[in-house]
């Protein structure tokens, strides 16, 4: 039987197909089958208290959320449901978090990490280390104001949607700006 969605916002699929929910209503992580039967519920009480989008690790053994009200990301191991790690705290420094949102991973395993508030997308090691800064408050290119998400592709790309300009910034994978998609308005 399917677990009723509460307030769902971050979704991701994992190697085996499973799909996992980051459900903020529910303080939990939600793992479906592609035809919708739950197959597992991830979070203990405190485990989460507002998890927002997550990650799989490419084998799907491990994976990465972020919890905005904590200020933390949070990683589980997807076979018995225990916390693995927990990194970040609030905060403006390297490694610091302030409301982080959207989160991605690359080839080599790095963690791409938009930090909301502090205007920036941080990049971790799987295990929690600080490794760069992406971006930075800013009204220019290369900077953001309201960064929401982020992607890596196979050619180590960095994709950052920012809601303040209304634009996708594409970085290279030395993380120096290409170019930008989108504008503000109402056409194509």
């Amino acid at each position: 039987t399917s677990e009723p969605l509460r307030v769902p916002l971050g979704v991701t699929v994992a190697a085996d197909g499973t799909i996992l929910v980051a459900d903020t209503g529910l303080k939990k992580v939600l793992a479906f089958g592609p035809d919708g039967d739950l197959r597992g519920v991830y979070g203990k009480p405190g485990d989460l208290e507002g998890p927002t989008d997550l990650v799989a690790s490419a084998d799907g053994a491990t994976f990465w959320v972020t919890d905005s009200r904590k200020h933390e990301v949070v990683s589980f191991d997807r076979k018995n449901g225990t916390v693995k790690a927990r990194f970040g705290k609030r905060g403006a420094g390297d490694g610091e978090l302030n409301f982080p949102g959207g989160l991605a991973q690359a080839a080599d395993g790095s963690l791409y990490l938009v930090d909301q508030m502090n205007a920036r997308v941080q990049v971790f090691s799987p295990a929690g280390e600080f490794l760069e800064t992406l971006g930075g408050p800013g009204r220019q290119p290369g900077t953001f104001t309201r960064p929401k998400d982020v992607t890596v592709d196979e050619s180590n790309l960095v994709y950052v949607t920012d809601a303040a300009f209304n634009n996708v910034q594409i970085f290279d994978a030395d993380h120096q700006l290409l170019t930008f998609v989108g504008t503000a308005g109402n056409k194509p």
